[in-house]
């Protein structure tokens, strides 16, 4: 009858045993860990701000779309091609 391996009790009295021996590793680690934990949520935060950003231009492009329609509608077809010459020049270069 072998004994029931739990790694996490394991871990954790590991953990104690460094942390007792070398309180100077604990504060390392846990730095090191504070700090991952903080650029990921960096990242994260990035990565929402550009999707609400690529949201907001879709929005505005879809805007500036059904304006165009409504005025080739209206027969407006040289007030529509200026809004999209300015539209083109305005754009900003895709990455």
């Amino acid at each position: 009858n072998s004994p029931r391996f739990e790694p996490e009790r394991y871990t954790d009295r590991a953990k104690l045993t460094v942390n007792k021996a070398n309180p100077n590793l604990k504060a390392k680690y846990d730095r090191a860990r504070n700090y991952l934990e903080r650029e990921q949520q960096r990242k994260l935060a990035e990565q929402e701000k550009r999707k609400q950003e690529a949201k907001a231009i879709q929005e505005q492009e879809k805007q500036a779309f059904f304006a165009r329609k409504a005025l080739r509608e209206q027969g407006k077809h040289d007030e529509a091609n200026k809004m999209l010459e300015a539209e083109k020049r305005n754009r900003p270069r895709s990455r």
